[in-house]
Parts: C-alpha cells; structure tokens; sequence
C-alpha cells in the first residue's frame, strides 16, 4: 500500500521548523483527554449526519449527496473575519435540525463554514440546480452565481471571486471528462482514497495544495480538501458504497486555520516569540510563507502523534476500543475548536491566510 506524501512532508518541515515546535506532554496529556471522550461518547462516521446543515444521506439519493460533498469540499475555504458577527458574511436560514432530522423552529443567521451550507440550501429551496456541476460550470451566469451566495449582513462572502472560478474550473473539468458528475470520477479511484487525492490534485488546479519550504527540495504537500473530500465521502455514507475506502487510514488530518489553534489550545504545539506576536497582532500571513507552512506541517504531525498515543493507551489499558484514524480525529478536533471558540477560550487566535486552499 502506497503511503502519502502529505506525512512525509510534514514530518521534514517539522524536522527543521524553526517557529513551531511539539510538546509530546501536551500530545500525551490530549490523547488522554480525547480517548477518555470517545470512551463515553463515540465519534464514527455517522456522526457525519449529526452536523448542523449536513444533508441527511437517507433522504437524498446517493448521486445528490456525492455532487454536494464535491461541491461543499470545493468551496470549503476562507471562512474567517476580522468583523463582529452580526456584520461578517452570513446567511439567514432555518435553525439546525435534531439528531432526527427534525428542523428546528425559526430562523438562524449562519456564519462561517455552515454559512455556504445554507447559501446552498437557500437556494435548493428556490428551485436552483445548484449542485448540478453542469449549471454552476457551464450554464449559470456570473450574477446568478453572486445571488446563490448573496450575504444577509454586512460583509460579502470572502474570496468570491475565486470561488466564482473554482465553481467554473471543477464543473468544466467534470462536463468534460466525467459526464457532469463527481460519480464517474469517485469510482475510476477503485476505493482507493490516495488515488483519488493524486486524480483530484492532478485535474483540479484549486485543489492542487502544494508548497515549498527552505532547504528542502521536494515539493511540500498539504492537501487539505482534496483529503477532506475524500473523507466527506466516506463519513456520509459510513464507508460503505460510495464511500469504501480500502486505505482510509493512510489520510492525514486537514490542515486549515482553526485545528492548528485548537492544537495549541491543548498545548500539543508551541510557537516562539516571534510567531505568537504576529497572531496576537493580528497579521496576515502568506500562503506559502515560512511560519504558515510550519503551523499546517506540525498539525499534521500533532495528529498522528496523537493517534499512536491513543493507540498505545488502548493497548496498555486493555481496552476493547477500536482506535479512531487521522480523519475522525480531525472532524472530533475541528468541533471542539468551534465550542471553544463558542466560550472564548482559544488560547491565540487561529492564523489568518487568505487561500483558496483552506
């Protein structure tokens, strides 16, 4: 089995990272914290459904549910703002359903990355094809693609523009090579989900998330929604079906803006002087740049790590638990982010790279 090379580069950066370093007592303190919660409350793939604005994959066939996580995983970048929120970018839409699918009574104005669900949802309600790569890649104009994701508050949705050419770039790419649909592409990857990450990567020039670091001559590879497409995939349908993934296990966590912060949060990563001032401060930093490639490299790391501390608890522990991979890590790291973003607990505040990567 073919490994991937989003690790391996991790791993080198990390190895000579300058701005970042791992706290193997925060890694170890986390995994205690974490597989003591999976203990009393599993997270499997089902909970995919669980999450507010997911489409629930028994009321939609599997066609629609695979075109929206394609659609959902390309537009699934730069959510962040620097306003209050009742002025950035959101959505007003109806309250999040129950564990049941059950919607909840009135209306919510939906911010962050539940802010495109409901841009999404918004417009199904109003009769727009808009999972359809033929009407968003070919047919729809550029006013009726500004209306899909038109902003209830003050602020426009973040990057649109870019997101205007990447709906143009993947619905092109799929009417011309996969008769208009994510399925025919899914499939020729014979469940394997490296080899779908390298054919997504190698069609799609926006889903193409490599990097360079100083002193290191190979390319450095991130892939963060090229992996969380795949892996999207496989939560909704459980890992069934569409979603069989022989080497699920071989992806890494997807390295954005709000993990890494809860990562440090946990203390599983430090950061010096230097970079703990420009977060503190407010900077931007440039996709690519030195300090922004170490925090997405030792976040990836912090989650294997992680992984084979939980695994060797499990083991010494005796526990029958079957150890959760990079993926469920991830989704499990990225909702805790939230809710302690939610209380105002982060401990810096998360990076701020605009990129059409993550």
């Amino acid at each position: 089995m073919s490994h991937n090379p989003v690790i391996d580069s991790a791993r080198a950066v990390l190895n000579i990272s300058q701005h970042v370093k791992l706290n193997q007592k925060g890694i170890n303190r986390a995994a205690e914290q974490i597989l003591s919660q999976l203990i009393r409350e599993p997270y499997t793939p089902s909970s995919w459904a669980l999450v507010p604005l997911h489409p629930v994959p028994a009321k939609y066939s599997p066609s629609f549910i695979l075109n929206w996580i394609f659609l959902v995983s390309s537009l699934n970048f730069s959510f962040w703002s620097s306003l209050p929120s009742d002025k950035r970018y959101g959505v007003r839409y109806k309250t999040a359903c129950d564990r049941k699918g059950k919607e909840g009574e009135g209306e919510t104005v939906w911010t962050g990355y539940f802010s495109l669900l409901a841009a999404l949802h918004r417009a199904i309600d109003e009769g727009v094809d808009v999972t359809n790569p033929q009407w968003y890649g070919r047919e729809a104009t550029e006013a009726e693609l500004r209306h899909v994701f038109r902003t209830d508050q003050e602020e426009e949705m973040p990057l649109l523009e870019e997101r205007i050419k990447v709906l143009r770039e993947v619905g092109g790419v799929l009417c011309d090579k996969y008769d208009g649909s994510f399925s025919p592409l899914l499939t020729s990857a014979n469940h394997s989900a490296l080899s779908l990450v390298n054919k997504v990567t190698s069609l799609f020039p926006c889903y193409d998330d490599v990097t360079t670091y100083p002193s290191i001559s190979s390319p450095i590879y991130i892939r963060k929604r090229a992996q969380i497409l795949i892996a999207e995939t496989w939560a909704a349908f459980e890992g069934k079906g569409p979603g069989r993934f022989d080497d699920i296990d071989q992806l890494s966590m997807f390295a954005d803006y709000r993990v890494p912060q809860i990562l440090h949060s946990l203390g599983t990563l430090t950061y010096d002087e230097h970079l703990t001032n420009i977060l503190i401060e407010g900077k931007d930093l440039a996709n690519g740049s030195q300090e922004e490639v170490e925090i997405r490299s030792a976040s990836i790391v912090v989650v294997e790590e992680i992984k084979e501390e939980i695994r060797r608890l499990v083991r010494a522990g005796g526990h029958e638990f079957d150890v959760p991979n990079s993926v469920l890590l991830d989704f499990l790291l990225w909702d805790l982010a939230k809710a302690e973003e939610a209380k105002g607990r982060a401990t810096l505040p998360h990076h701020r790279t605009r990129s059409v990567f993550y």
